[in-house]
C-alpha cells in the first residue's frame, strides 16, 4: 500500500493505492483463496491505521 498525498495540480489530496490478493500459493504451488472479510469488522482499523499514516506524510519535511 502506497500513500499519495496530491492530486493532479500538486493540491493535498490524500488517497491510497493498494495491490491486495486473495490468497497465496503453497509449497505445493497451488493456490489457496483467502477466506472472505467481513468488511465492517476490519473498517474502523483501517481508518484508524490510515489516518495515521496521512498524518505522518503531512507532518514529515520534504
Amino acid at each position: 500500500m502506497a500513500v499519495q498525498t496530491y492530486g493532479d495540480f500538486l493540491n493535498f489530496n490524500p488517497h491510497l493505492h493498494a495491490i491486495v490478493s486473495d490468497g497465496c500459493f503453497l509449497k505445493d504451488d497451488s493456490f489457496q483463496t483467502a477466506s472472505v472479510f467481513i468488511l465492517e469488522d476490519l473498517e474502523d482499523a483501517f481508518q484508524y491505521e490510515v489516518l495515521k499514516m496521512l498524518k505522518r506524510c503531512r507532518n514529515s519535511p520534504g
